[in-house]
């Protein structure tokens, strides 16, 4: 199975709403990384993710793009489209969380 069925067919299982968005996000990744998603490394998905924040992307963009291509990787190996060896689904990237300093009040 071809890279692209295999994001059709993850796709397809998304809802409605997130369809675009995630088709977009895996393959911005797969031609970022110019090699076929069962070769793909974590170092790879380390590289993009510093592309992403080198571009000065929203932060929220930058999670829902990671947490997209963990979904997708997951959803691979789960069918066992992609090998389950290839990529860990733990040590992905993170965005760190900056707590406001605006003061909450409670009513």
């Amino acid at each position: 199975m071809s890279d692209e069925e295999l994001i059709r067919l993850w796709v397809k299982r998304q809802s409605p709403r997130s369809r675009r968005f995630n088709w977009q996000a895996a393959n911005h990744f797969r031609l970022f990384v110019e090699k076929p998603l069962a070769k793909v490394t974590l170092a790879d998905v380390e590289t993009f993710a510093a592309a992403m924040r080198a571009r000065k992307l929203a932060p929220r963009f930058y999670k829902e793009t990671l947490v997209a291509l963990k979904s997708l990787f997951a959803f691979g190996q789960k069918t066992k489209i992609l090998p389950a060896t290839a990529l860990p689904l733990h040590g992905w990237p993170k965005i760190s969380r900056k707590h406001s300093k605006r003061l909450r009040l409670k009513l």
